[in-house]
């Protein structure tokens, strides 16, 4: 598996089926086809396997999740969108499981868990 995280050179990060995978209403999205949004990030110049590489890279996929899943308000309010968090989260979390890293992994459950303390 490390082997597999060590040849990619960029990262495809994609949110496919956001109605489903955020869990927003049926009703306002049943009518809809589902949306499919993807982000090209490379990362090339990092070795997923090194924990200083980990944090980088997470940062990058954090980035390309949040531009990925568009606007965190909803239109024409202040108000954030409930689906924007659960999307981004979605998104960095099938990222991480792409690159299929130790160090990577270990450096999202840590944030993961600061995230839930704090």
């Amino acid at each position: 598996m490390l082997a597999r995280a060590r040849s990619l050179h960029a990262l495809i990060i994609a949110l496919i089926g956001c109605a489903a995978a955020t869990g927003w209403s049926a009703a306002g999205q049943a009518q809809q086809a589902p949306t499919v949004r993807s982000i090209r990030l490379y990362i090339g110049d990092l070795r997923p396997d090194s924990a200083a590489d980990a944090a980088t890279l997470y940062a990058r996929i954090r980035v390309a999740a949040e531009a990925t899943c568009g606007e965190p308000q909803l239109p024409e309010s202040h108000f954030i969108d409930p689906g924007y968090p659960r999307c981004v989260e979605a998104a960095v979390r099938q990222a991480v499981a792409q690159v299929d890293s130790t160090a990577l992994s270990a450096y999202y459950q840590r944030r993961i868990s600061r995230e839930r303390r704090g």
